[in-house]
């Protein structure tokens, strides 16, 4: 009985939230800067941040320890939007989680809907709005990937690949390392590189060689 007790006693208790947030604020800025990245680097996209995580997405992270000082936000705001990337199943999602307060963000994937109802050209102005307010909102964007959904290539107009030029250059930000358009017919890339070189380089837009091209969905990118 006495042994036990004994090991009983020895037993270590869990610390007190109290406790465990004072030794984490005493660490140096480079272990908070670690533990936080366990807490906040998602391990796959995390998709429609504004929404709840669906069953196929989960999520990892726990952006409730931004709320717990206002030094930990500035470290954990930081990992957030520049080690994650973040993908929205239509511009409008994007548009609508998109504020002052996110100007660190990276990395975006975002998917594009050609719809039907609306014309070819329409289509292209809309999401080429967006792009704008994009630039706007994450002048430090580095990459950015577009999935192209429904893009009927029936019509003189859609196999005119000037007009999907000008819709990549509007999202050509200067930063931007990477960029990758989805669900292009293999078709299109010869002749839409030999527009976006010349345009982009006279606006010092992405370097064209940064420009990636896969015809499949590519949903792993």
């Amino acid at each position: 009985m006495a042994s036990s007790s004994n090991q009983q006693q020895s037993q270590p208790s869990n610390p007190s939230p109290q406790a465990a947030f004072s030794l984490l604020m005493n660490l140096p800025p480079e272990l908070q800067e670690q533990i936080l990245g366990y807490l906040l680097v998602n391990r796959g996209f995390i998709v429609n941040p504004a929404s709840p995580p669906s069953l196929g997405v989960p999520r990892t992270i726990q952006p409730a320890i931004l709320h717990v000082s206002r030094s930990l936000y500035e470290i954990g705001a930081h990992l957030l939007y520049t080690r994650n990337t973040f993908r929205f199943t239509r511009p409008s999602t994007l548009l609508n989680w998109l504020n002052p307060h996110r100007p660190s963000l990276r990395h975006v994937g975002l998917e594009l809907d050609f719809h039907h109802s609306l014309t070819y050209r329409l289509n292209l102005d809309y999401h080429s709005l967006t792009f704008r307010y994009l630039h706007e909102a994450a002048p430090e964007l580095e990459s950015l990937v577009l999935y192209l959904r429904s893009l009927d290539t029936s019509s003189w107009e859609s196999r005119d690949p000037r007009h999907l030029a000008d819709m990549i250059l509007n999202a050509g930000i200067r930063n931007l390392k990477k960029l990758t358009i989805c669900g292009l017919p293999r078709a299109f890339e010869e002749e839409l590189r030999e527009f976006l070189k010349p345009m982009m380089e006279e606006k010092g837009l992405c370097d064209p060689a940064r420009i990636s091209l896969p015809a499949a969905d590519a949903d792993g990118l």
